[in-house]
């Protein structure tokens, strides 16, 4: 699975990994197909992924506040690749990840406040941080769990936010990250739902003890073939859309029973 999320982030993150499985193991099952995937690494030129970035924190930093743009990615070694990409063009960055203090972080944000420019981060900027003074963000990678890029996007788009938001998703052709985003992520309308919302769809899902990224996984190495594999993905977001329909009834049963009670003081 993480092979899978580290191949559509960059060819940073996946060469990260699979050289240090290969020091640490050296009776491999697969050590052949891991070192061909290596080679492969080595004869890509141009990160396509990259290139749309550097259109959008372009076209931010001719039209936005201080070219204020936040992109976030899952992995240390993508964001590595992304900071020094855009210092090599002449931005302003931010790096922000877990590894930081709590002193740090409250520093980072005050300077990309200050500042302006790009901050990539990590997920782990993605609950607890208000940045509102920001209104543009560039999902590097999608995580396969909607939740966690509602939280991302929470960052920005909430109470006090007085400027419109855009968000772009980045995912490329082919590749798992396509199907997450265009036949399942569109599908249940991920972008117009609040937290709470998908954490009502997604809670009878987790009760069943698999979580939502082993569903996806589960999908991708089980299907036959690509068409296979889009009625999978079609499959999910039509049970994610009944559940999304039990939690309203659920809801409103609720609510409605709950109004027949008197809970207020009594006058004995």
């Amino acid at each position: 699975m993480l092979l899978q999320k580290e191949v559509v982030s960059s060819p940073a993150a996946l060469k990260a990994t699979i050289e240090k499985r290969l020091d640490e193991q050296s009776e491999l099952t697969h050590t052949e197909e891991l070192e061909s995937i290596l080679d492969l690494i080595e004869g890509v030129e141009t990160v396509t992924k990259q290139e749309k970035l550097l259109s959008i924190v372009e076209e931010a930093r001719d039209h936005v506040e201080m070219g204020r743009v936040i992109v976030f990615t899952q992995f240390r070694a993508t964001q590595r690749e992304i900071l020094d990409r855009l210092t090599e063009e002449g931005y302003t960055v931010h790096s922000f990840h877990g590894g930081h203090s709590s002193q740090e972080k409250e520093q980072i944000v005050k300077n990309f406040e200050e500042e302006g420019g790009v901050l990539v981060s990590t997920d782990a900027m993605s609950e607890g941080r208000n940045l509102q003074f920001c209104n543009i963000m560039v999902n590097y990678d999608l995580p396969w769990n909607p939740m966690r890029v509602e939280q991302r996007i929470g960052r920005i788009h909430r109470i006090g936010q007085k400027r419109d938001v855009y968000v772009f998703n980045m995912a490329l052709k082919g590749t798992v990250e396509e199907y997450v985003l265009e036949r399942l992520y569109h599908k249940i309308d991920l972008f117009q739902q609040s937290v709470g919302e998908l954490s009502s769809i997604l809670t009878r899902l987790e009760e069943s003890g698999t979580t939502f990224e082993d569903e996806i996984f589960e999908r991708l190495v089980t299907a036959d073939s690509e068409r296979d594999l889009e009625n999978d993905f079609d499959a999910m977001a039509v049970d994610l859309q009944e559940q999304r329909e039990l939690a309203e009834k659920l809801e409103e049963f609720n609510s409605g029973v709950f109004e027949g009670f008197d809970l207020g003081a009594s006058d004995d």
